[in-house]
This record gives C-alpha cells, structure tokens and sequence, in this order.
C-alpha cells in the first residue's frame, strides 16, 4: 500500500483476519520522501491515522516544532511494526532492492525467481540534500524504535551519499 497510515492504525485489527507484511525504509529516506511532496504529513501530520489513533492525535498536538513530530511519526510507525508483527513479515525495502525483487518470496515464493534491477531511491534527486542533512543529523540524536531495524550507520552512509 502506498499509503500505510490507515492500515498502520488498524494493524492490532487487521493481524486477527489477515496475514499482513510491513515494508520498512531508511528513517532518513523516509523523512526526506516526506518533505518532498505537499501531504500533511510534511508537516507532521496523518490525519486518518491519527483519527484511528487518538492517542497519535494527542501526541502530535503537544509537538509544535514539525520535524519533532515527523520524528514521532515515524517512531509510530516502527514501533507499531516491531509491536505487532512478527520479525518475519517486516520486509527492509534495501533488502527487497539489492536482492532484485527475491525478498519478497516471503510474500509471494514465486518471488524467489525474480532478478529484476531495481534502483535504490534513498538517495533521490528529488530530495532536498541540505534539509536531508539537517534532518539526518537531527535523527542521529534521537531514540526511536527504527533503530530496532537501521543501524545509526546506515543512516550515516546515507548522509555521505548524497553530500556526494
């Protein structure tokens, strides 16, 4: 799904009727693809995710700076993950990536067969590089259950790469 707030919201629900798969990115990547388009969540918001979650809603509504609360979306993103999935249907999108397509065998085993070039776009040009920076330094700082699943590293190497 491309978009995976409602059904983030609804995840506790949606284990106990369906088998359900999460695709996780670089928390960089992320943050930098949300400060690329014109949503609501460029400024740190998710309005059905947080009408499925009130608690989302209050947390939100207490951060007044924007990053802050990206940087609690995101958090609410992974932590719903690691909480309510098992590790195996928690796909790294790198992964899917570098194995051209064959990660997603878990899903799907015909995937095992597929050897598609797929490009990494954590690094895109459509990315603001200065505001990446800034924002990456900033989530080097913090805590958050994405670490659970990106190193401090990868987001490091993510900033050397598009400093060039």
């Amino acid at each position: 799904m491309k978009h995976p707030a409602p059904f983030t919201a609804l995840l506790n629900e949606l284990v106990e009727h369906f088998p359900v798969y999460a695709i996780v990115r670089n928390p960089l990547a992320v943050l930098a693809s949300w400060n690329s388009v014109s949503l609501p969540v460029n400024k740190g918001h998710v309005p059905v995710a947080e009408w499925f979650d009130p608690l989302l809603r209050r947390t939100l509504s207490r951060i007044p700076d924007r990053w802050a609360r990206q940087l609690a979306l995101l958090d609410w993103f992974f932590e719903t993950y690691r909480r309510v999935l098992p590790e195996t249907a928690i796909l790294r999108y790198e992964d899917i990536v570098a194995s051209g397509g064959r990660a997603l065998s878990v899903i799907v085993p015909a995937a095992a067969e597929l050897n598609v070039p797929l490009p990494n776009r954590n690094a895109s040009p459509l990315y603001d590089v200065s505001l990446m920076c800034a924002l990456g330094e900033r989530l080097l700082k913090t805590d958050g259950a994405y670490w659970d699943f990106y190193s401090r590293e990868s987001v490091e190497r993510l900033i050397a790469e598009v400093r060039g």
